[in-house]
């Protein structure tokens, strides 16, 4: 896991960036963590140099020709513990997107994380299924919205996507992956 510190110019053009976009469309949140996300946004940008900012419906950033997707979770803890889950909206598994980035921020605190990523088809191979409602019996947490989840722990670190800069990565599976809820992804709660 990476912590980054949340620098003034982030949050004043994610202020500003949330404000513009409104409510997303299949947002678990209705539109409320708009500004986490753009934080997330941004601090993967920063992070990753060689990338670009796209904002489609399907993926925020480019690197390396790879179409990267960033999920943020807001936060109000000091810390980033690897038992805690990624989460994609049951709105999003058909996102054309290559790799899911998932970040962690405390906007009071003015830090955050980027817990690691995966390539979608990986993602959603070992993700559990939840529905809205239902008591994540992980963390007691009673899920928004139907969601696919997958402890940080299981993520890849992101400075091994870094180090790969000159390296092509190699992705197994043939783009783009459309994803198949009758497939034999699990969609049983442990």
């Amino acid at each position: 896991m990476f912590k980054f510190d949340i620098k003034q110019n982030i949050l004043d053009k994610s202020l500003k960036d949330s404000q513009d976009m409104g409510k997303l469309r299949g947002s678990i949140t209705d539109g409320d963590g708009n500004i986490a996300g753009f934080i997330g946004e941004y601090s993967v940008h920063e992070k990753l140099l060689l990338s670009e900012i796209k904002r489609t419906k399907d993926y925020d950033l480019v690197y390396k020709n790879f179409l990267i997707d960033v999920k943020t979770k807001r936060t109000t803890v000091n810390y980033c513990n690897p038992d805690f889950e990624a989460s994609i909206s049951n709105y999003n598994p058909n996102q054309q997107c290559d790799i899911y980035i998932f970040t962690r921020v405390n906007i009071e605190k003015r830090f955050g994380w980027i817990a690691g990523y995966m390539t979608k088809q990986e993602y959603f191979s070992k993700a559990r299924f939840l529905k809205k409602d239902q008591i994540d019996g992980s963390n007691m947490f009673i899920v928004k919205g139907d969601c696919w989840n997958l402890c940080y722990r299981e993520l890849y670190d992101i400075e091994d996507l870094i180090n790969k800069q000159n390296e092509k990565i190699n992705i197994n599976y043939h783009f783009p992956f459309v994803f198949n809820p009758t497939s034999s992804v699990s969609t049983t709660s442990k």
